[in-house]
């Protein structure tokens, strides 16, 4: 009896196994596909195309990338832009005067030019300045220097902001001027930025090369020879003809304003400034028919008419 219950068991095992097997054969069976209708096909297209933007929509996501980018021009509120101007420092290095002021701006580099009153280059010796908030490109870690490995002598000390807002001074010794020349700086705090300043020092540079002409002091009185100079001539000069030479010619309040590249010979003139380009304006207390210049080591006459 005990024999055909373990018989019965073993059987019944066998069983349960075999039906365990057929179902995981039937499992593994792969159902066969699902036939592709029309109507899925159309439906498939329409969730394709609706993730695909139309030009009207690209273009707007265009539009409004480009108004993002315009925003980001200035990083001042409203995007305001400071507007660029050329100002002239005329420099009395031993006189009691305040300090001249220079209007920087973010993502401006505002160069400052010395020359001295015949527009000799003044080299510049050394430059103080708080790193922290404006840099010259030079003392603040970057040096510009040649074959030799020494500083690259130069004349222009190039000023950029390190803030949006800041405010402070610098401080520019020249070669041999005894007195050093100081500037405030400002940034952020204006609606314009110098964008050049030229910054002609009364005397004369003296490592510069001999002139025929020279003089010893900056114009005091004549305040129209920078405008001159700058080749913006003050509100009142009328206009004269110059015969060639590529010169031009302005009377005011009765007296003579040459603006040349040349040197003057003669006659003799009663002020005289100079830019480190090469440009001189020549004064005289009255209006010349002729005026004797040297072009290329020769004498010549330029002469001067009325309109």
């Amino acid at each position: 009896m005990k024999l055909t219950m373990r018989k019965i068991l073993g059987v019944c095992t066998l069983a349960v196994a075999a039906g365990a097997h057929a179902q995981a054969q039937q499992q593994q069976v792969s159902t066969p596909p699902v036939p592709i209708i029309q109507e899925t096909v159309r439906s498939t297209v329409q969730e394709q195309n609706a993730l695909v933007l139309t030009p009207e929509q690209i273009e707007q996501l265009k539009l409004g990338a480009s108004n993002a980018r315009k925003q980001m021009i200035s990083p001042y509120p409203q995007n305001k832009v400071a507007k660029p101007v050329t100002r002239t420092f005329y420099i009395e290095p031993d006189a009691a005067q305040p300090p001249r002021m220079v209007r920087l701006s973010s993502g401006w580099i505002t160069p400052l030019v010395f020359s001295d009153t015949n527009g000799n280059p003044w080299f510049v010796k050394s430059v103080s300045l708080d790193c922290s908030l404006v840099t010259d490109g030079v003392s603040c870690g970057e040096r510009t220097a040649n074959s030799n490995g020494a500083a690259a002598a130069t004349n222009i000390v190039k000023l950029a902001p390190r803030l949006m807002y800041a405010y402070g001074n610098v401080v520019v010794e020249l070669e041999d001027l005894p007195s050093p020349l100081t500037f405030v700086v400002t940034a952020g705090q204006s609606d314009e930025v110098d964008a050049q300043i030229p910054v002609r020092v009364a005397g004369r540079n003296p490592n510069a090369k001999p002139q025929i002409i020279a003089m010893d002091r900056m114009p005091e009185l004549d305040t129209a020879m920078g405008g001159f100079l700058d080749g913006v001539p003050p509100q009142g000069a009328v206009r004269l003809k110059v015969g060639g030479y590529g010169a031009e010619a302005w009377m005011l309040n009765g007296k003579l304003y040459l603006r040349t590249r040349h040197t003057l010979l003669s006659p003799a003139f009663a002020n005289h400034v100079g830019s480190a380009d090469g440009m001189h304006v020549y004064a005289f207390n009255r209006v010349y028919p002729s005026l004797l210049v040297s072009i290329d080591g020769k004498a010549n006459a330029m002469n001067i008419s009325g309109n």
